[in-house]
């Protein structure tokens, strides 16, 4: 009589929590801004506004501050999702046709023979070790698990061999990380001047609201500038800087 064996279920697999959405007003609290730099922002814009009031719509000294707002953050904008885009096909390269963990990669390939080897050896495979083998099928000739053995010894420089690839490429992967956590680094960087210019941009957009009626009196030709080519502007950037944050 034999006994009833109880499968047990299946493991089930759970996907992952979907990223959650980031909005502009967490984005701006994200990277940590000092009070030294926020003096130092209050500088910036104290002497943009300045300018900004003094000079004559046409002279170099204006159109230096409109095409300041136009490039504000574009090379913090560019790195952030050069940095950000490479980040993202880390992952599908290493596992790509070529990448670190692809069966035709030195990793890949010594994963496939480790199993295969350690398969090749497990003796549960092999039958009764303790059986006498037989030439021809009758006449005994040593056993089995002699042979066994001497089939673990021959197996032993492939499996060494297999072992070495692999700490190869635990090196790799150690360089590898060495070099996302330097782009972790920079990119940190990268967010916190991004940072900045959203505050700069802020309050930028503020003074120049604030001074647009006075400007509008007196210059209206100036008021229409820094209406379309200002303060559009500095807003579209600040909305570009929080959506790449």
């Amino acid at each position: 009589m034999t006994e009833t064996q109880t499968l047990e279920p299946p493991p089930v697999l759970t996907p992952p929590e979907p990223v959650k959405e980031v909005s502009n007003e967490q984005a701006m609290s994200m990277v940590p801004v000092s009070d030294e730099q926020k003096a130092a922002l209050d500088e910036r814009v104290k002497e943009f506004i300045e300018l900004v009031v003094a000079h004559d719509v046409q002279s170099d000294e204006f159109k230096a501050q409109v095409e300041s707002i136009h490039s504000l953050g574009n090379k913090e904008i560019r790195e952030a999702a050069s940095m950000s885009n490479r980040f993202l096909e880390r992952p599908v390269n290493s596992m790509g046709e070529n990448g670190l963990f692809s069966e035709k990669s030195s990793v890949g390939s010594a994963l496939v023979d480790l199993r295969q080897t350690i398969e090749d050896l497990d003796p549960s495979r092999q039958g009764d070790l303790l059986s006498p083998r037989k030439i021809l099928g009758f006449i005994p000739f040593g056993n089995k698990l002699t042979s066994y053995f001497r089939q673990y010894q021959s197996a032993q420089t492939q499996i060494n061999a297999i072992l070495q690839a692999l700490y190869n490429g635990q090196d790799e992967l150690r360089k590898d990380n060495a070099a996302v956590d330097i782009e972790k680094a920079n990119l940190w960087e990268t967010m916190g001047r991004m940072e900045q210019y959203v505050l700069l941009g802020k309050q930028i957009d503020a003074e120049l609201e604030s001074k647009l009626i006075q400007i509008e009196t007196e210059h209206p030709e100036k008021a229409r500038v820094v209406r379309e080519e200002m303060l559009f502007y500095v807003r579209q950037k600040v909305t570009d800087l929080l959506t790449q944050l």
